[in-house]
Protein backbone atom coordinates (compact mmCIF):
# COMPACT_ATOMS: atom_id res chain seq x y z
CA UNK A 1 0.00 0.00 0.00
CA UNK A 2 1.25 3.59 -0.85
CA UNK A 3 0.64 6.74 0.71
CA UNK A 4 0.81 10.18 -0.38
CA UNK A 5 0.68 13.11 1.76
CA UNK A 6 -1.82 15.66 1.21
CA UNK A 7 -1.69 18.94 2.88
CA UNK A 8 -0.67 18.02 6.44
CA UNK A 9 -2.64 14.89 6.21
CA UNK A 10 -0.97 11.59 4.83
CA UNK A 11 -3.73 9.51 2.95
CA UNK A 12 -3.57 5.16 2.54
CA UNK A 13 -4.40 3.71 -0.68
CA UNK A 14 -3.50 6.55 -3.03
CA UNK A 15 -1.67 6.01 -6.06
CA UNK A 16 1.39 7.92 -5.76
CA UNK A 17 2.34 10.90 -7.10
CA UNK A 18 4.78 11.23 -10.06
CA UNK A 19 8.31 12.21 -9.99
CA UNK A 20 8.31 16.27 -10.86
CA UNK A 21 10.54 16.40 -13.95
CA UNK A 22 12.99 19.48 -13.47
CA UNK A 23 13.24 22.07 -16.44
CA UNK A 24 16.56 20.12 -17.68
CA UNK A 25 14.70 16.99 -17.67
CA UNK A 26 11.91 18.08 -19.47
CA UNK A 27 14.02 19.72 -22.13
CA UNK A 28 16.31 16.76 -22.52
CA UNK A 29 12.59 14.34 -22.48
CA UNK A 30 11.06 16.77 -25.71
CA UNK A 31 14.80 16.73 -27.35
CA UNK A 32 14.99 20.11 -26.76
CA UNK A 33 17.81 22.46 -26.12
CA UNK A 34 17.87 25.14 -23.66
CA UNK A 35 17.60 28.50 -25.40
CA UNK A 36 19.63 30.20 -22.18
CA UNK A 37 22.92 28.54 -20.63
CA UNK A 38 24.16 30.14 -17.38
CA UNK A 39 27.38 31.81 -18.11
CA UNK A 40 28.72 31.60 -14.67
CA UNK A 41 27.60 28.28 -13.97
CA UNK A 42 29.87 26.98 -17.85
CA UNK A 43 32.57 28.82 -16.77
CA UNK A 44 32.91 26.74 -13.28
CA UNK A 45 32.63 23.75 -15.11
CA UNK A 46 35.03 24.54 -18.01
CA UNK A 47 37.58 25.33 -15.23
CA UNK A 48 36.92 22.18 -13.14
CA UNK A 49 36.97 20.19 -16.42
CA UNK A 50 33.19 18.84 -16.25
CA UNK A 51 32.19 17.14 -19.04
CA UNK A 52 29.86 19.31 -20.84
CA UNK A 53 26.68 17.96 -22.69
CA UNK A 54 26.19 18.79 -26.41
CA UNK A 55 24.39 22.67 -26.39
CA UNK A 56 26.86 23.77 -23.85
CA UNK A 57 29.59 22.20 -26.03
CA UNK A 58 28.08 24.67 -29.23
CA UNK A 59 27.27 27.82 -26.88
CA UNK A 60 31.19 27.86 -26.15
CA UNK A 61 32.04 26.88 -30.19
CA UNK A 62 29.61 29.89 -31.09
CA UNK A 63 30.81 32.30 -28.67
CA UNK A 64 35.02 31.24 -29.48
CA UNK A 65 34.05 31.45 -33.38
CA UNK A 66 32.66 35.09 -33.05
CA UNK A 67 35.00 36.33 -31.14
CA UNK A 68 37.71 35.23 -33.21
CA UNK A 69 36.54 36.18 -36.41
CA UNK A 70 34.53 39.00 -35.57
CA UNK A 71 30.75 37.64 -36.86
CA UNK A 72 27.66 37.34 -35.47
CA UNK A 73 24.93 35.23 -36.53
CA UNK A 74 22.65 36.43 -38.89
CA UNK A 75 19.24 37.20 -37.75
CA UNK A 76 16.11 35.37 -38.48
CA UNK A 77 16.47 31.94 -40.69
CA UNK A 78 18.26 31.03 -43.77
CA UNK A 79 16.49 31.64 -47.12
CA UNK A 80 14.84 28.37 -48.01
CA UNK A 81 15.59 27.34 -52.02
CA UNK A 82 11.60 28.03 -52.53
CA UNK A 83 12.44 31.35 -51.23
CA UNK A 84 15.38 31.92 -53.24
CA UNK A 85 13.59 30.97 -56.44
CA UNK A 86 10.49 32.97 -55.51
CA UNK A 87 12.42 35.85 -54.94
CA UNK A 88 14.61 35.38 -58.45
CA UNK A 89 10.94 35.38 -59.97
CA UNK A 90 9.75 38.77 -58.16
CA UNK A 91 13.02 40.35 -59.32
CA UNK A 92 12.20 39.02 -63.20
CA UNK A 93 8.81 40.08 -63.28
CA UNK A 94 10.30 43.62 -61.76
CA UNK A 95 12.65 44.32 -64.46
CA UNK A 96 10.37 43.05 -67.01
CA UNK A 97 7.92 45.73 -65.81
CA UNK A 98 10.38 48.07 -65.88
CA UNK A 99 11.24 48.07 -69.71
CA UNK A 100 7.68 47.19 -71.07
CA UNK A 101 6.48 50.04 -69.05
CA UNK A 102 8.65 52.84 -68.91
CA UNK A 103 6.16 55.44 -67.34
CA UNK A 104 5.26 53.52 -64.76
CA UNK A 105 6.65 54.89 -61.14
CA UNK A 106 7.81 52.15 -58.83
CA UNK A 107 5.86 53.00 -55.74
CA UNK A 108 3.09 53.61 -57.46
CA UNK A 109 2.37 51.09 -59.62
CA UNK A 110 5.13 48.66 -60.49
CA UNK A 111 6.19 47.58 -56.74
CA UNK A 112 2.67 47.22 -55.79
CA UNK A 113 1.83 45.21 -58.94
CA UNK A 114 4.97 42.20 -58.83
CA UNK A 115 3.80 42.68 -54.79
CA UNK A 116 0.24 41.44 -55.11
CA UNK A 117 1.05 38.86 -57.81
CA UNK A 118 3.36 37.38 -55.57
CA UNK A 119 1.52 37.90 -51.89
CA UNK A 120 4.40 39.91 -50.68
CA UNK A 121 4.82 43.70 -49.38
CA UNK A 122 6.44 46.06 -51.51
CA UNK A 123 8.91 46.62 -48.63
CA UNK A 124 9.55 42.75 -48.80
CA UNK A 125 10.11 43.45 -52.66
CA UNK A 126 12.30 46.45 -51.86
CA UNK A 127 14.76 43.84 -50.16
CA UNK A 128 14.88 41.69 -52.62
CA UNK A 129 15.64 44.42 -55.16
CA UNK A 130 18.40 45.72 -52.49
CA UNK A 131 20.22 42.18 -51.98
CA UNK A 132 20.20 40.93 -55.49
CA UNK A 133 23.49 39.94 -56.71
CA UNK A 134 24.84 42.50 -59.06
CA UNK A 135 25.61 39.73 -61.94
CA UNK A 136 22.44 38.54 -61.73
CA UNK A 137 20.65 41.85 -61.91
CA UNK A 138 22.78 43.15 -64.91
CA UNK A 139 21.75 39.70 -66.58
CA UNK A 140 17.96 40.14 -65.68
CA UNK A 141 18.34 44.06 -67.04
CA UNK A 142 19.94 42.80 -70.21
CA UNK A 143 17.08 40.16 -70.54
CA UNK A 144 14.02 42.54 -69.92
CA UNK A 145 15.70 45.03 -72.74
CA UNK A 146 15.83 41.96 -75.30
CA UNK A 147 11.92 41.29 -74.28
CA UNK A 148 11.03 44.76 -74.64
CA UNK A 149 12.95 45.38 -77.64
CA UNK A 150 10.77 42.06 -79.23
CA UNK A 151 7.56 43.31 -78.31
CA UNK A 152 7.86 46.70 -79.58
CA UNK A 153 9.07 44.48 -82.61
CA UNK A 154 5.79 42.51 -82.48
CA UNK A 155 3.72 46.01 -81.77
CA UNK A 156 4.94 47.40 -85.35
CA UNK A 157 4.12 44.33 -87.22
CA UNK A 158 0.52 43.74 -87.29
CA UNK A 159 1.02 40.34 -88.46
CA UNK A 160 3.54 39.31 -86.49
CA UNK A 161 1.14 40.47 -83.71
CA UNK A 162 -1.96 37.77 -84.84
CA UNK A 163 0.92 35.52 -84.93
CA UNK A 164 1.60 36.01 -81.31
CA UNK A 165 -1.64 36.25 -80.28
CA UNK A 166 -2.32 32.15 -82.09
CA UNK A 167 0.91 31.07 -79.84
CA UNK A 168 -0.88 32.38 -77.11
CA UNK A 169 -3.84 30.83 -77.72
CA UNK A 170 -2.62 27.63 -79.07
CA UNK A 171 -0.27 27.68 -75.54
CA UNK A 172 -3.41 28.25 -73.55
CA UNK A 173 -5.41 25.08 -75.33
CA UNK A 174 -2.71 22.82 -74.68
CA UNK A 175 -2.52 23.93 -70.95
CA UNK A 176 -6.60 22.97 -70.98
CA UNK A 177 -6.81 19.56 -72.47
CA UNK A 178 -5.66 16.84 -70.82
CA UNK A 179 -2.32 15.21 -71.07
CA UNK A 180 -2.23 11.99 -73.35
Amino acid sequence: MSWRKVGNVVKAGAPPLPKRMNEKERLKRLGLTPDVVDRNALAIAVLRGDELEKHERMFIARLLSAKITGQTRGRGRPTTTAAAMRNDEMAELYFNNRKLYPKKKHKEERAPFVAKVYGVSVSYLDKVLKKLDPVRRAVMEADAKALAEFWAWCRKWPKAMAVMAEIDARLRQLKRSPRT
